[in-house]
């Protein structure tokens, strides 16, 4: 599974680094978010392997898993048509039957009727997810050290002039330095220039 979560968290990772950007555009910007993934099982008439329980699992909090569909590559003939169907001992599953399976249900559903709310939900659970347990790893927190609530605007603020000042200390000691620097180069070139007045005059 990890390839797979890897692969989703990437596509979260380059729309959150657009996001911080200083110049954003996020209305030109490619969406590369995964907003349904869908999970093929064997067809093995057992029971799931533990690999897919982890997998789906692991995936629930990055993607939506609709439900429950059959599909198949294969195609029979029934009647006088070709149609993909799934061949078992007890009779034929066909794919695009919708008394059969939910295939043209969960594509009608995905295509047609629900792929804005999808992307709408992806945006604001599973991005926000990640987005927010990113911004915790740099240091940005919803809640104070007294656990009260306050915004991320103002945990930005907060952690913006706390850099500026240490900026400006930082600049404050440089001047400093080099005030004290040039100082000691003009008391340098006065002691030269009095040894000079003397040599001249002596």
């Amino acid at each position: 599974y990890k390839p797979i979560v890897e692969f989703i968290d990437a596509q979260f990772e380059a729309y959150l680094q657009e996001e911080l950007k200083i110049r954003r555009v996020l209305h030109t910007y490619h969406d590369s978010r995964i907003h349904a993934c869908l999970y093929f099982i064997a067809p093995t008439g057992h029971s799931l392997k533990s690999l897919d329980l982890v997998t789906m699992k692991k995936l629930d909090s990055k993607a939506h898993l609709p439900f429950a569909v059959i599909g198949s590559t294969e195609e029979l003939k029934i009647g006088n048509k070709m149609m993909k169907a799934r061949q078992y001992p007890w009779g034929t599953v066909q794919v695009e039957n919708e008394a059969h399976c939910d295939f043209v249900k969960l594509r009608e559903m995905l295509i047609r009727v629900n792929m804005e709310d999808l992307r709408e939900q992806t945006h604001s659970r599973h991005y926000e997810l990640y987005r927010r347990c990113k911004l915790e790893e740099m240091g940005f927190k919803d809640t104070d050290p007294d656990s009260k609530p306050f915004s991320l605007q103002e945990t930005y603020e907060a952690k913006r002039n706390e850099f500026l000042g240490e900026l400006q200390k930082k600049e404050e000691e440089m001047r400093q330095m080099f005030v004290q620097r040039v100082k000691e180069k003009e008391a340098e070139l006065k002691e030269a220039e009095k040894e000079v007045k003397c040599g001249l005059v002596c």
